[in-house]
């Protein structure tokens, strides 16, 4: 019997997924009248296992000024280099525990506006440890590489490893036109994002695979219900949400932009191949469950075990049989009476 390579397995579980669950009554999302507003979440904590492996990651975001994000951009060598249209930079730091002692951390710099990819940078730690660099172009990026140049050298720091390599990668920007091109470690930010604003038609993105532009094509589809199980925490208070929850569903389908006619588009996504599904919590677009393809180990499905909120949730103020207001965090409304929602609201019976 042929085994699946464990990498494949291991690669698909490192930049995470699944956020949202049944809330203590109706959820009410925020207002989206500001088109640049972040995600209602700061942070996920994503599992994945399969035969008997499994890996975890964590998502992170962070807006910063523009001026604050400029002094860790690298400038590319020949090219002048794709810059913040806005006055804010999105930051989405990615990191995972994988079996067999690898690790993963990935950092990716996008504009605040437009959600194109500034900068990437990745380091993976243990068998066959590197760290490279994108810094992103028009038509392209400049990638600067290092790893160790013997097995002697996996031991050491990364200042003291001796393989350094630097190469440019261009595409046709005009097969895009006004598009932007992105990373697929923020594929689940962009989603939600995209979601807070209201966007109804299908969201196209670009990311690059291989060294070659991938459209991935997401379209809303039905809602469903499915299991959940995870941790909801924001600044002051917690809870556990469990059980089954309604959920989006939003397909996502990817092809490559040079042949379209060629199978087996990989957006480079967990390290998915194929159409992929994405389960999102309606009301505030958290990403709740991915669902995908890999090659040499099958269907496999990552689920989201934690989520930290930008502020506590909205949620009904129920008095006996009725609804007497709507509460958010400390910003959100009061009640008809005035009061507040409590720190650590119950769990639905």
């Amino acid at each position: 019997m042929r085994h699946p390579r464990p990498l494949a397995v291991l690669v698909l579980l490192l930049v995470g997924a699944v956020p949202a669950a049944r809330a203590a009554g109706p959820t009410v999302p925020p207002s989206r009248s500001d088109a640049t507003a972040p995600v209602p979440w700061t942070r996920l904590e994503l599992r994945g296992s399969k035969f008997f492996m499994t890996a975890t990651t964590t998502v992170e975001v962070i807006r910063v000024s523009a001026g604050r994000a400029r002094p860790d951009l690298r400038q590319p060598p020949d090219r002048p280099p794709v810059e913040a249209g806005g006055p804010w930079v999105d930051v989405v730091r990615v990191s995972s525990r994988l079996p067999f002692g690898k690790s993963e951390r990935a950092t990716v710099w996008l504009d605040g506006a437009s959600g194109a990819v500034l900068q990437m940078e990745k380091r993976v730690g243990g068998g066959r440890p590197y760290w490279k660099l994108r810094r992103f172009v028009r038509g392209g990026y400049h990638e600067w590489r290092e790893a160790p140049a013997s097995k002697g050298e996996r031991g050491l720091p990364r200042e003291r490893w001796t393989k350094h390599t630097e190469k440019t990668v261009h595409w046709d920007a005009e097969a895009i036109g006004d598009s932007v091109v992105t990373d697929s470690y923020a594929l689940l930010y962009l989603v939600s994002r995209a979601h807070v604003r209201g966007t109804t038609e299908p969201l196209v993105l670009h990311v690059v695979s291989r060294g070659r532009l991938v459209e991935l094509r997401i379209s809303p589809g039905d809602r469903v219900r499915r299991r959940v199980s995870f941790v909801e925490a924001w600044p002051g208070g917690s809870r556990k949400r469990s059980g089954q929850m309604e959920l989006l569903t939003l397909h996502g389908v990817p092809r490559w932009l040079d042949d379209p006619a060629e199978p087996g588009a990989d957006t480079g996504f967990m390290g998915m191949r194929g159409p992929l599904t994405i389960l999102v919590e309606p009301a505030l677009g958290i990403p709740c469950r991915v669902e995908g393809s890999v090659k040499d180990a099958g269907h496999l499905t990552v689920r989201l075990t934690r989520v930290e909120l930008r502020d506590a949730p909205y949620r009904c103020i129920v008095r006996g049989k009725h609804l007497v207001g709507m509460a958010g965090g400390m910003d959100g409304p009061k009640d008809r009476r005035g009061e507040r929602p409590a720190p650590r609201p119950s769990s639905p019976r």
